[in-house]
């Protein structure tokens, strides 16, 4: 890995390569140049990608152009509450704020919510998807975890079977993100 690599991935990157892919899922994070994010989000929608965005690091906002080509936003408790400048401590508080995200475009938001559950907010209702108890050691692998799996999963719709799609990737992710002398395989 290569220290502020992320920094030079520029939109010019995503316009030479992105279209050639043929992607059915696109999965961005904030590690990248926003407007990189922002491009690589139009495009995916442009060529009927599905998008998730895990908005990590949380930036102070994102722009209502990013918004509107997000099918799944991923923020956890803490990204919420910056993105929106609203409390999450609650399950109905945090469905509130992912609501205003709605409002901004994105399909469906997934509020990670580590031992509280995740919750399924998209336009329909807001559903809490039980979090198997685990000892997580690596963070970084439980957020990894699951959008590795919601991306396996083919997460095709932001529909009924979202809420099983996330049930599975929760559990998927809680079982990489314990320490390796317990992990049965990772997905």
């Amino acid at each position: 890995m290569v220290p502020g690599a992320n920094s030079e991935l520029r939109p010019a990157h995503v316009d030479r390569v992105l279209p050639t892919l043929e992607p059915s899922v696109v999965l961005v994070q904030m590690e990248i140049p926003p407007e990189t994010v922002a491009r690589a989000a139009a495009l995916g929608q442009g060529a009927g990608a599905r998008v998730l965005l895990d908005p990590a690091p949380v930036p102070a906002s994102l722009s209502d152009a990013l918004m509107t080509n997000v099918d799944l936003l991923l923020p956890n408790e803490g990204e919420l509450a910056t993105l929106t400048g609203l409390p999450v401590e609650s399950v109905d508080a945090a469905a509130r704020a992912a609501a205003t995200l709605r409002c901004r475009g994105v399909r469906a938001v997934v509020v990670k919510r580590g031992s509280h559950r995740a919750l399924v907010v998209d336009a329909k209702s807001a559903r809490s998807v039980p979090a198997p108890r685990v000892d997580v050691i690596d963070t970084t692998w439980l957020c990894t975890g699951m959008l590795v799996c919601c991306t396996a999963l083919g997460f095709s719709s932001v529909g009924p079977f979202l809420a099983p799609v996330i049930l599975v990737a929760v559990v998927a992710a809680g079982i990489v993100s314990r320490p390796r002398r317990y992990r049965v395989a990772t997905p």
